[in-house]
């Protein structure tokens, strides 16, 4: 089951970046099947502020996609200067599948960021990379307070890929599953120089 979760979340976070393509289907004269569509999930839309837990009292927008009897929770992590919307389509398909998503817009993106609310970080700017990853952190403990029972997982492209690597490191075992997407990975040097052995 965790695995099945964790292939539906790994190919959401391809679709979302573009790393797969339609399949070209072959030209047939057979009359198409027709195929019974599974009813979409009833969604619940509910938008918020969060309060970070740095020492500013930093406030986070927040949008929660939830769906009825879903099969887990998806914490989606958006890149640098863009804005929890811009994975708007990923969180359909994740709700389609049968996944509540959580969002929020990072610190000093989007609704986070002035003239929204008045935080003291500037329009792009990480004030403090903890701050960054313990913003993830609220929101994870939101989501599994609020969805007792259920796998969480974590999905970051980009800055939010590096993001949720982060997480895994500073706390690992918190979430069923992790897909990073666009996300640098530092190599040790001593390693890459004994692989090429």
């Amino acid at each position: 089951m965790a695995r099945n979760a964790l292939a539906v979340v790994a190919a959401a976070g391809m679709a979302v970046t573009g790393l797969t393509a339609p399949a070209q289907a072959a030209p047939t004269t057979d009359a198409p099947v027709a195929v019974a569509k599974a009813a979409a999930p009833k969604v619940t839309t509910t938008t918020r502020y969060i309060t970070s837990q740095d020492k500013y009292g930093t406030m986070l927008f927040e949008e929660t996609n939830a769906v009825e009897n879903a099969k887990g929770v998806v914490v989606v992590v958006h890149g640098a200067t863009e804005h929890h919307s811009r994975y708007d389509y990923i969180t359909k398909k994740l709700n389609e599948a049968g996944y509540t998503v959580y969002r929020i817009d990072n610190r000093g993106h989007g609704k986070s960021a002035n003239p929204y609310v008045n935080n003291t970080i500037p329009r792009g700017h990480i004030d403090d990379w903890h701050n960054f990853v313990g913003d993830i952190h609220t929101l994870v403990h939101m989501a599994k307070k609020e969805n007792p029972g259920q796998n969480v997982f974590l999905v970051g492209h980009s800055l939010g890929a590096m993001t949720v690597q982060s997480y895994g490191i500073k706390y690992p075992g918190d979430v069923k599953g992790i897909v990073s997407s666009g996300g640098g990975i530092f190599i040790n040097p001593t390693t890459e120089k004994n692989s090429q052995k």
